[in-house]
């Protein structure tokens, strides 16, 4: 996909480069912050501490970052012009802004910075909107991919809408906010936003990187309308405060969903033409998160677990599985293929020819990456162990070793914008590695 990428596609690096930069940064801070207040996390879902880390991982580390990929990424898939740098910019600060009040907020229990906070992210979601509309105004070509990832943009505003309503309340104390209707917040957010949002753009990159045909497309649009169906189901059973059976009716059908879009990523490790490499074992890492997420959730509609598991422990584990196992290790696989194609592309795409220049997996410090991310999912498997056996010290361990992997990606991402050796070899052979460094993407 990428080789045959026109130069008005591609947007200047320094749009979204500070959005994947400090995606590594916050996911590093919320983990920081979990270990310094465990003993709370653990010891309620609704804690500040507990709604503060969330946000802090959702909007700091997951949303941030892929909002810099589908910069990226965008104009790409719906073969369209690039976004606008400065007007991005904007919105980043804005953005950022606003996620860090808002963080603040929580963890002070000041309801007027967490209604500043909550006006400025969605002012920045709407100025990200206008900056997404430019860019698909030019599309040229929908596909699987790009309907994934609109059906996921109508999600966010959804997502949004409804975390402005809960803050504004907390200010103003409009109406109580039961389990029932924050599980609606989390699920619009979680499923249909982030894990909408990241199927499609897997959709899209799996298939190249594992070097695999696309996946039939029929059977993937159809589970997209499933999917939507059923979150408004859920949705609407959540606002009724509906019977325990309703509720586990749809929290299974989503959770067979979940399992036609693995059983489409197993289809393409199946036939992939290449080998393993540290994307794919990451992806795998995310793809095997995303089904016990899945079936965490399933379960805990029937009230089976509640036997043996409090609320806090199962739902506190099954939200972080959710977010730092399928979101971040998805966007882990992304970012050490993403990152350096990105500066290879700005750097030297357009001297191929006139001098040697590196490939693209010179760009990439291979075994640094392997250890932050290897660290980084030790430390989540540690903390999502402590959450559910309700222990702080494992949480404290976890978080701080995952921590320390975040830093490690952040650390490898800087290395990719250093400048690299030069190959040696002679220009005429140029036009070869260029077709080799491309090929890269996928290796």
């Amino acid at each position: 996909m990428f080789g045959g990428i026109n130069p008005r596609h591609a947007p200047v690096p320094w749009l979204p480069l500070p959005f994947l930069l400090s995606g590594p940064l916050a996911l590093a801070a919320a983990h920081l912050l979990l270990a310094t207040q465990a003993t709370a996390v653990v010891g309620s879902y609704r804690a500040t501490a507990t709604i503060a880390v969330t946000h802090l991982l959702i909007l700091g580390a997951v949303v941030a970052t892929m909002m810099g990929a589908l910069y990226q990424m965008l104009p790409v898939i719906f073969v369209a012009e690039a976004a606008s740098g400065r007007l991005g910019l904007v919105q980043g600060a804005l953005y950022t802004a606003g996620w860090l009040t808002m963080v603040v907020g929580f963890l002070r229990g000041a309801p007027g910075l967490l209604a500043v906070g909550g006006t400025s992210v969605v002012l920045a979601v709407l100025l990200f909107f206008v900056i997404i509309g430019g860019i698909l105004r030019t599309a040229t070509q929908w596909d699987t991919p790009g309907w994934y990832l609109l059906t996921s943009l109508a999600m966010l505003v959804v997502t949004i809408g409804v975390g402005l309503t809960f803050a504004l309340d907390w200010r103003f104390g409009w109406f109580p906010i039961p389990p029932h209707l924050l599980a609606i917040h989390v699920h619009l957010g979680g499923i249909g936003w982030l894990t909408l949002l990241v199927m499609g753009v897997s959709y899209r990159l799996v298939p190249m990187f594992a070097i695999a045909p696309a996946p039939p497309g029929l059977l993937a649009r159809a589970n997209l309308g499933a999917f939507v169906g059923l979150l408004i189901g859920l949705v609407a059973l959540l606002c009724l405060d509906a019977r325990r059976w309703a509720i586990a009716v749809i929290a299974w059908g989503l959770a067979a969903a979940v399992g036609i879009y693995l059983f489409d990523m197993a289809q393409l490790y199946r036939v992939r033409r290449r080998r393993y490499d540290l994307t794919l074992l990451t992806m795998w890492g995310a793809l095997t998160c995303l089904a016990i997420a899945a079936l965490m959730g399933a379960l805990w509609s029937t009230g089976v677990p509640a036997r043996w598991f409090g609320a806090t422990a199962w739902l506190s584990a099954y939200v972080y599985i959710a977010i730092a196992g399928w979101c971040v290790l998805a966007i882990c696989a992304q970012l050490i293929k993403i990152v350096p194609f990105l500066i290879w592309l700005h750097r030297y795409g357009r001297g191929m020819g006139r001098g040697p220049v590196p490939l693209l997996k010179d760009l990439l410090p291979q075994r640094a990456a392997i250890a932050a991310i290897v660290t980084y999912a030790t430390g989540f498997v540690l903390t999502a162990t402590g959450l559910l056996a309700s222990r702080p010290t494992i949480v404290r361990v976890g978080a701080s070793c995952a921590a320390a992997g975040a830093v490690g990606l952040f650390g490898v991402l800087l290395r990719v914008l250093m400048p690299h050796h030069r190959s040696s070899r002679a220009p005429e052979h140029q036009a070869a590695r260029k077709t080799q460094a491309i090929s890269e993407t996928g290796d």
